[in-house]
């Protein structure tokens, strides 16, 4: 199987089922991402930078991802992890080895699409778009080869793969990234137009209230006989009918009452009804 299309087939993976491959894959982590003890110091305000653990696999190529970032922002990052903001900090558990899996820079990027798409855009895209794909883009599009460390060149040789399969690549996943933003806009749209409606509703309803209100301030007995503010003018005189003693028939009745208008007639039923 080539690279290409093992990356296509971990791309068409759930988050979850992709971290699972990845860890069965490289293995896992022999040491958490922080010291536990330099991490709950740091929380506590006693120093400012936390000791890392001895994780890394860099000189296999391996970069480090925490499996949490599908619930974290910059989860490793000094500022995210105590959140003065909300007073919600990143949890020690989720920098703990069982909370690490190793991938490739490809396969980083890939996670990141992942939990983008499956988070709606939330988590996953800042990673992959500031960060992931610019770098998938110098050393594999550009040709631009890291010179920066020896660990940069490890990294790059084990993800390599031609110009033209990142390319494809890299257009597949930004791809994922356009749809679910058109999926998220549209939702967004969705929203928007419910709450419109709900209010235009809520609306009407007052605007019914204060209509009923007035009306049977005005006949007060209407309530009682359950006649409404929007009754309609042939039923007001089908109700002045059957209280009138002058017209034997509705046929003759109704163009007597023409002339009045029908306030007229509901001031004339409202008299009539006990």
């Amino acid at each position: 199987m080539t690279k290409l299309t093992e990356y296509k087939q971990l791309l068409s993976k759930n988050y979850d089922k992709a971290v699972e491959f990845l860890l069965k894959k490289h293995g896992t982590a022999e040491d958490d991402y922080f010291s536990g003890k330099s991490y709950e110091r740091f929380l506590k305000g006693e120093i400012k930078n936390i000791t890392k653990g001895n994780f890394s696999r860099s000189d296999d190529g391996l970069e480090c991802h925490h499996v949490d970032e599908d619930k974290f922002l910059n989860i490793s990052n000094r500022n995210s992890i105590k959140d003065f903001t909300t007073g919600q900090n990143v949890p020690f558990e989720s920098h703990k080895k069982e909370r690490l899996v190793f991938c490739d820079v490809i396969e980083h990027a890939i996670l990141h699409i992942l939990i983008a798409k499956e988070t709606s855009l939330v988590f996953g895209f800042t990673g992959y778009m500031c960060y992931l794909q610019p770098k998938i883009q110098e050393w594999y599009i550009d040709k631009n080869i890291p010179q920066k460390s020896k660990h940069h060149i490890t990294c790059y040789h084990k993800a390599y793969i031609k110009p033209e399969e990142a390319f494809e690549l890299l257009e597949i996943m930004d791809n994922i990234l356009f749809i679910e933003n058109e999926k998220n806009q549209q939702e967004k749209k969705e929203i928007e137009n419910e709450e419109k409606i709900k209010k235009e509703i809520e609306s009407l309803k007052k605007l019914e209230k204060l209509k009923a209100e007035e009306f049977y301030s005005t006949y007060p007995k209407f309530k009682i006989l359950d006649i409404n503010y929007d009754v309609k003018r042939q039923q007001v005189l089908a109700l002045l009918f059957k209280f009138n003693d002058q017209y034997n028939s509705f046929i003759k009745f109704q163009p007597a009452m023409k002339k009045y208008s029908m306030d007229e007639l509901l001031k004339k039923l409202h008299s009539v009804v006990k």
